[in-house]
């Protein structure tokens, strides 16, 4: 089994931390997580519509603790950047809060992270990032650690609600 390490980091309370950048689904707009140290990009359960589209995974995800993270499956979610439609392959879980673009995602759309700027390239297309904490309902990432068989789902796909 390979083990991949996702981690997203600690809380820091500065205000020069811009990490999220704007998405939406179903006419919702809601802040998702980039992080160029998690391999994997993860979903809350609650986005996916249906679980017909979560496809069974072997995959061990930890909090940094050592607190397990269950894995409900994997799937592919679709939203829109700036209204240009965009896709990622995920983990889903209910014990995450908000949507973490990982590696894959960023490699799969040529992402380039501009930090002084506090923009991102996405698919050519540049994106303002915006600071975790200067929205009160955003939530704090959790560390997690996965382990990953070496099976992946390959061209899954799922709906999102419009949580």
């Amino acid at each position: 089994m390979a083990d991949v390490q996702v981690t997203t980091g600690h809380r820091r309370h500065r205000a020069d931390v811009y990490t999220r950048i704007e998405v939406t689904t179903k006419r919702r707009k809601m802040l998702a997580h980039l992080d160029t140290g998690a391999e994997l990009s993860v979903c809350p359960l609650r986005y996916v519509r249906s679980s017909r589209y979560i496809i069974p995974v072997s995959t061990k995800v930890y909090a940094v603790n050592g607190t397990p993270i269950r894995i409900t499956g994997a799937t592919r979610i679709y939203f829109e950047i700036q209204g240009k439609r965009f896709y990622a392959d995920v983990l889903v879980s209910e014990d995450v809060k908000e949507i973490l673009l990982g590696y894959n995602f960023l490699e799969s759309f040529a992402c380039e992270w501009l930090f002084r700027q506090r923009r991102i390239i996405i698919d050519g297309m540049s994106v303002p990032l915006r600071n975790p904490w200067a929205k009160s309902e955003s939530e704090s990432p959790v560390p997690v650690h996965v382990e990953v068989n070496d099976q992946a789902p390959c061209n899954t796909a799922a709906s999102t609600d419009g949580v």
